[in-house]
């Protein structure tokens, strides 16, 4: 009998031989691995390389069993994202042993390609197989016309049937078509003496948005009212299978503490662990860190294709580095509802820690989100979350922070929060932070006195950290100030007998200025002093 699995794969790459994909090895036979692993626990059990499968041992034999006495068997493989669904619908295709294994995989981009799906899985067959049937209705109706290409590919799968056991393995059948998953439906239910087995994986926990729910969900239906239909959920890998599904990406034993903050980390999912593993032989120093950042990476991936809209509120809560996620879902331009959903599905894949307060399940977790940001997002988000500590009364230095991280914001608040930040920066004997907030200050716009004013202010931070500089911007707040008496005074923060003393031509602005400023009706009498007394000690 042919081995059509020697044809194209869906994504037109050559297909492996069916010697190679869809045969077991001796040691890898059904039977043999029930008696292999007799008395086993569960967990030990595997079909080839997959771990913790022990419950598909037994489906598996009775696939293969009802397909050689002519029977049918349908088996919906359900899981999570990266549950490991895929590897286990290979195994139990390539166990069942038929003489044709008939593949598609499903995607979300190809959802509106009509009957896409059953295409993908019978452009394999040789053209004599796929020779067209008589239509049992003649053309006319479009329900005809659907009802006539329902029938006449089911009768290709029945002639193929008639030489020897069929299976058809479709993966993601959430993301199928609507025609192809009635399709599905139509021959599932059409194959009481046929020997053909129907294996598809599909996402549990409900359907990505976009996906053809109504249909898939109706599939799933129909396929579980069938008297062969048979269900398998991939759940997570214990802690003891993870250890040993690193340590055989790695090649090497794992140290078993780590194995289990690892297993914790991703919540024992497989796919996660496998690319938590790749990413550990680069950094073994920092392996929890970069386990951590690797799950974030994917996880993230994965909710960007299922729900952007969760994805936007955790990018935004990993941007705001605290607050709730009721925050980061109002910055993102969504309500509490979608924030309470959001915390459900990130604690489920493992971004989010499972206690309150709403955390990173791992410190490093927000820093690898924002990185993954493009530069323009991630100042938006700065931006916004800058604006609403602002108008909410936020802390001014977490405020300064988001301003630092955002573009020109070009609101009159970002110059008095960024002020006020530098301020409690000074108190805290942080300069250099202080200086950052102020120099930041000047690019924002605004009135030329408020310009003077800050200009000052940065002088007399420098003075603590760059004596040269300090005297520079003395100099250009100097000449904004211009002489004029209701502006000389903002040059009093800079007045100190050391710079006085240090430089002649500081001690000549400083005189300068409190001339000027004494030549005022109704002089600032502080500032007045502030800068006499070190023109006056300077001589």
């Amino acid at each position: 009998m042919r081995k059509y699995e020697q044809g194209r794969a869906p994504d037109g790459s050559r297909a492996a031989p069916a010697s190679a994909v869809d045969k077991p090895s001796a040691a890898d036979e059904p039977g043999a691995a029930m008696r292999r692993d007799a008395g086993a626990p569960e967990h030990r059990g595997s079909m080839g390389e997959l771990l913790h499968r022990g419950q598909a041992f037994a489906l598996l034999e009775e696939c293969g069993v009802r397909l050689r006495t002519g029977r049918p068997v349908v088996v919906v493989i359900e899981g999570d994202r990266g549950s490991g669904k895929s590897a286990l619908l290979g195994a139990v295709a390539a166990g069942c042993e038929a003489g044709v294994v008939l593949r598609a995989r499903c995607h979300g981009a190809e959802h509106g390609f009509r009957f896409g799906v059953v295409s993908q899985l019978l452009d394999r067959l040789p053209a004599d197989d796929l020779a067209p049937v008589a239509p049992t209705m003649a053309a006319g109706a479009a329900e005809s016309q659907e009802y006539d290409l329902l029938d006449r590919s089911y009768r290709v799968v029945r002639a193929i049937a008639a030489r020897g056991p069929v299976v058809l393995a479709i993966d993601d059948v959430h993301l199928a078509d609507p025609l192809s998953t009635r399709w599905c439906s139509y021959v599932a239910r059409r194959l009481d003496d046929l020997p053909v087995g129907v294996l598809v994986t599909v996402r549990s926990g409900g359907f990505p948005t976009g996906a053809g729910d109504p249909a898939a969900a109706e599939l799933i239906a129909d396929l579980g009212a069938l008297a062969h239909s048979r269900l398998v959920r991939t759940g997570p890998l214990c802690a003891e299978c993870a250890g040993t599904l690193i340590a055989r990406n790695l090649g090497r034993p794992v140290d078993p503490d780590f194995a289990r903050q690892c297993h914790a980390l991703t919540r024992g999912n497989p796919r996660l662990l496998g690319v938590v593993a790749a990413r550990l032989p680069a950094a073994a120093d920092a392996a929890l860190e970069v386990a951590a950042r690797a799950l974030a990476g994917t996880a993230l991936g994965w909710l960007r294709q299922d729900d952007p809209v969760k994805a936007g509120v955790v990018e935004q809560f990993a941007v705001c580095g605290g607050g709730t996620l009721e925050i980061a879902a109002m910055l993102a331009g969504q309500g509490e509802d979608v924030a309470r959903a959001a915390r459900v599905r990130l604690r489920q894949i493992g971004l989010l820690d499972s206690q309150a307060p709403d955390r990173f399940a791992h410190p490093t977790m927000g820093d690898a989100i924002t990185d993954l940001l493009r530069p323009q997002a991630r100042a938006a988000m700065h931006a916004r979350a800058a604006t609403m500590l602002s108008q909410i009364g936020g802390p001014a230095m977490l405020t300064a922070e988001h301003a630092m991280s955002a573009g020109t914001i070009g609101e009159p608040w970002a110059r008095q929060v960024l002020r006020q930040a530098a301020q409690q920066a000074a108190a805290a004997g942080d300069w250099p932070r202080g200086a950052r907030y102020l120099s930041r200050a000047l690019l924002e716009p605004g009135p030329p006195r408020q310009t003077l004013a800050i200009t000052a202010e940065l002088g007399a931070f420098e003075f603590h950290l760059d004596v040269s500089a300090c005297l520079r911007l003395a100099d250009t707040a100097a000449d904004l100030a211009a002489n004029d008496p209701d502006s000389v005074a903002d040059l009093a923060v800079l007045a100190d007998a050391a710079l006085a003393a240090e430089d002649g031509d500081a001690a000549a602005v400083f005189c300068r200025a409190a001339a000027a400023l004494a030549a005022a009706k109704f002089p600032a009498r502080s500032a007045l002093l502030r800068l006499a007394a070190p023109a006056l000690l300077s001589g």
